[in-house]
């Protein structure tokens, strides 16, 4: 038990601070892991979080297999926090919640706070590694760049976390600020998607995922707003990705293990805007229905929402590019505004089951541009969607003030 401190419970900083571990503690709880006993709650001193490591400390490890993870909650501060530092690890730890991954015992500031510090891993791979992040008072996890002089935190990865969830992953225990804030740092976030490897990114109050002023982040093999089976929702209560002012990002992939399921959050599955945000891919999702790929899990706005942004790439021409954007409560794809410029939309189901054979359809149109110019949706070779069982048009077109050069071949629509 390392809690009640004037200032962080656990501190490691420094060039010669490498190859630690800290394992099998209760970090900011009392002796059971049950309530807060914060470290750093003398207001004199300062926000002090349950760990701090800062100024060069490199390849140190926090938490272990998840019997013997820390219990790091009830801080003033973070959770963890990373401040110039390198390579560090945090895995298998319960992070914001009692020592029975099922009630909240919040940190004040985020879960895990990574800033400047290249190189983190939060999560290993691995069934018995899994850790839960839920329950803090800002992010679940934020990783950002310095804001004294623009160091940013590359090479972060995160997996095999639940974010948001209990510990069992059936119910909300969200972080208040949401799930994962990337701010300006290249970053992967989940790898194949797998038992073991997958984050389970649902039930936060805000967003899913943040993506601001960043270039070359991945998404891949996530769940975003079920619960960690993939069978029902958990829905984060903003969007379930939200990119903002990014570019070349990529939701998905072609490879099948790639595919995110981006369902029952309140937002959109996936907002893109910003005058910045472009070439943006999204590829080989499943984004509106649940992991079977047959029930309705719909989310509460758009399937896909792009407001602004030039060459965003919502499908492809092949089947593992293929996005099944269906059972949304508004629009499956939706751009909007003279700010969206040469989407290209192919390959995908829209409104349909993931076999292509029964109607799942989006609540509004299939499709809907209005005032952006110079799109396409479909192709005469490779490419054709098919947007069916939709409650609205299939592809809705309106140009009353902007919009041009759009084109619309080879699809199955109805």
């Amino acid at each position: 038990m390392i809690s009640g401190n004037d200032l962080h419970g656990i501190w490691i900083t420094g060039i010669n601070a490498t190859e630690n571990q800290v394992i099998g503690n209760y970090i900011g709880t009392d002796v059971n892991g049950m309530t807060a006993v914060p470290n750093g709650a003398r207001e004199d001193v300062g926000d002090g979080n349950g760990v701090l490591i800062s100024h060069s400390a490199a390849a140190n490890v926090i938490g272990g297999d998840s019997a013997h993870g820390n219990v790091i909650s009830g801080n003033d501060g973070a959770g963890v926090r990373l401040l110039r530092a390198t390579g560090n690890e945090i895995f298998g730890n319960i992070i914001g919640l009692d020592a029975t991954g099922n009630s909240i015992v919040s940190n004040n500031g985020d879960g895990v706070d990574i800033v400047a510090s290249p190189g983190t891993k939060v999560g290993k791979a691995g069934p018995g590694f899994l850790q839960v992040i839920s329950g803090n008072d800002q992010h679940g996890v934020d990783v950002s760049i310095s804001l004294d002089d623009g160091t940013p935190s590359e090479g972060t990865l995160l997996v095999n976390n639940y974010i948001g969830l209990n510990l069992v992953g059936d119910a909300a225990r969200g972080n208040a600020g949401g799930g994962v804030l990337i701010d300006g740092s290249r970053t992967i976030i989940g790898q194949a998607n797998q038992e073991g490897v997958r984050n389970v990114i649902s039930g936060n109050a805000g967003n899913g995922i943040d993506v601001s002023e960043a270039v070359g982040i991945q998404v891949i093999g996530n769940f975003i707003g079920t619960t960690a089976l993939g069978e029902a929702s958990l829905g984060n209560m903003g969007h379930g990705i939200d990119i903002r002012d990014s570019a070349s990002n990529a939701i998905g992939g072609s490879n099948s293990l790639e595919r995110n399921v981006i369902s029952g959050n309140l937002g959109s599955g996936v907002s893109i805007v910003g005058e910045n945000a472009d070439d943006n891919a999204i590829r080989g999702n499943l984004i509106g229905l649940a992991v079977d790929g047959v029930h309705v899990l719909g989310n509460q706005d758009n399937g896909v929402f792009i407001n602004s942004g030039d060459r965003t790439i919502i499908g492809g021409t092949t089947v593992g590019d293929r996005n099944v954007i269906s059972g949304n409560a508004n629009n499956g794809v939706y751009l909007f505004g003279p700010g969206v410029t040469e989407t290209e939309i192919k390959g995908n189901f829209i409104g349909t089951e993931a076999s292509g054979s029964a109607a799942a359809g989006n609540g509004g149109n299939g499709v809907l541009l209005i005032n952006a110019s110079l799109n396409q949706i479909g192709s005469l070779t490779t490419g054709s969607n098919v947007i069916s069982g939709n409650a609205e048009n299939g592809v809705g077109i309106s140009a009353s003030n902007a919009g041009f050069g759009n084109v619309l071949e080879g699809n199955l629509i109805g």
